[in-house]
């Protein structure tokens, strides 16, 4: 019965996001769905995991967050890079809330 659940819950997220996928593909409305089928999916596996080893979550996560730290220190550096290039400062260039356009 719990297996029926899930199912149907993964056909509702899944059908979801190809809706959202087709019709209106701006990723601030389609996280939601995003998010939620990646967890209902993976969920079973990283419990398995969770059930056998837990350090082997951890090494992973130490990974993780690494590898997210170091892309996005270099991503955020060259915008700085960008902006001293484009504007001649490392901030773009604000008057009145407003961005001023080179």
């Amino acid at each position: 019965k719990n297996n029926l659940k899930f199912f149907y819950l993964s056909i509702i997220i899944l059908i979801s996001n190809l809706i959202w996928f087709f019709y209106s593909p701006a990723y601030r409305f389609g996280i939601f769905y995003n998010l939620n089928f990646f967890i209902i999916l993976l969920m079973p596996f990283w419990i398995k995991i969770y059930k056998t080893d837990l350090s082997y979550i951890k090494k992973c996560a130490k990974i993780l967050l690494i590898v997210a730290t170091i892309f996005f220190s270099y991503k955020n550096f060259n915008r700085y890079e960008w902006y001293l290039t484009k504007y001649d400062n490392v901030w773009p260039p604000f008057i009145n809330d407003k961005l001023i356009l080179k």
